[in-house]
């Protein structure tokens, strides 16, 4: 075939040639320079996307790097941000490889192509995956103790309050038929014209650490006879001092008046804990006794006493042999007479060593005590 001057051969799709010329030659590399540039522009999209695929992977790393210790001391707290941390990254992961895809497949490139990129992708972080699972689980598992537990509490919170309604409900009747007895009992002292004597109780001082003392009395003697009320009531307002009668002059005599009045005197001096930490605490700051003294000897012993009977009724006497060494110690010079007949004297209690210092008072007890410094 000739051909024209300034004409060059092609081949066409089906092998067929086609004269062109030098200008269509040119206008035909422009046009593929175009393409070329047009391709450049998804590709940069996909190395875009990869790099940011690879930044997430990154981070999932570093939130999921420690999940083994995690677990290990169980800190759920920080489990929880792990945790949602990792799927908020998991989920932005999956975003970006399906879009990804898209731009490959957009591209040009084949479906197995693509489908083994994602393979390889997701490959590189599955064991990331799994240790965020591993927290997923160890937190639901958590959370079901959580539940089982409080189930089988609010269960035995139910079989509490069960149990504490029956046993008002006995309280209850108890009290009820004691009333009945009570009013069975006024009404025969009333008959009788049966009347208490003259009652010499010292007035309560109004501190926990006479309280003991005072209703131990006033309970015996006032309060569990057969008498009115206002009877008991008056007595109450008598064996109190000023300070404590101001609290409670005001209440109408009666049953209701002496029912607060009572229970107004114990919530205020008589809360369990109130008086036991009063009674340790005078024990526990007893001052040293140097020398051997027998008044101030005796004086130490009469409180050690005082307050240990009254831990003692209270049924708390057991918690002062944790301070039996330190009182002791506040005897520097009658402790070795205190400890030198009993080889055990190391393991005694608070009763064993008032049960001692009372021996040793017998003892040195004389009328003319020259030996005393």
């Amino acid at each position: 075939m000739v051909l024209g001057p300034g004409c060059e051969v092609t081949a066409g799709r089906r092998g067929r040639l086609f004269n062109t010329t030098s200008e269509e030659t040119e206008a035909i590399g422009i046009m593929s320079d175009n393409e070329g540039t047009a391709a450049e522009g998804p590709r940069e999209d996909e190395q875009r996307l990869e790099g940011e695929i690879q930044k997430e992977i990154n981070k999932l790393k570093y939130f999921l790097e420690e999940a083994d210790d995690l677990i290990q001391i169980k800190d759920y707290t920080e489990m929880e941000i792990v945790t949602k941390r990792a799927e908020k990254i998991a989920d932005r992961l999956s975003d970006l490889i399906s879009h990804t895809e898209e731009l490959k497949i957009d591209s040009g490139a084949s479906p197995r192509s693509v489908r083994q990129w994602k393979k390889d992708v997701k490959s590189s972080y599955t064991a990331l995956i799994a240790d965020k699972e591993r927290l997923s689980k160890t937190l639901k598992n958590r959370r079901e103790q959580q539940q089982e537990e409080e189930q089988q509490a609010a269960e035995f919170r139910a079989r509490k309050e069960d149990h504490e309604r029956q046993m008002w409900q006995e309280k209850f009747e108890a009290e009820l038929e004691m009333t009945h007895k009570r009013l069975e009992l006024e009404k025969n002292a009333r008959s009788t014209a049966a009347k208490l004597p003259k009652l010499r109780i010292t007035p309560f001082k109004g501190t926990p650490t006479d309280w003991v003392r005072f209703s131990n009395m006033f309970v015996t003697q006032v309060h569990a006879k057969p008498i009115s009320a206002e009877e008991k009531f008056g007595y109450l307002l008598e064996m109190v001092s000023p300070k404590v009668r101001e609290s409670i002059a005001n209440l109408k005599p009666g049953e209701m008046g002496y029912k607060v009045a009572w229970e107004r005197l114990q919530s205020e001096y008589g809360q369990t804990k109130l008086v036991i930490n009063a009674h340790v605490n005078e024990i526990v700051n007893l001052p040293v006794v140097r020398g051997t003294n027998y008044t101030k000897i005796q004086e130490f012993y009469e409180k050690v006493s005082k307050n240990f009977d009254a831990l003692l009724t209270l049924g708390e006497a057991e918690m002062l042999r944790g301070f039996v060494m330190t009182t002791l110690n506040k005897l520097p010079h009658v402790k070795p007479d205190l400890v030198r007949t009993d080889d055990n004297w190391e393991s005694w209690d608070m009763e064993a060593f008032i049960d001692g210092l009372k021996k040793w008072l017998k003892r040195h007890n004389t009328e003319e005590r020259p030996g005393d410094s």
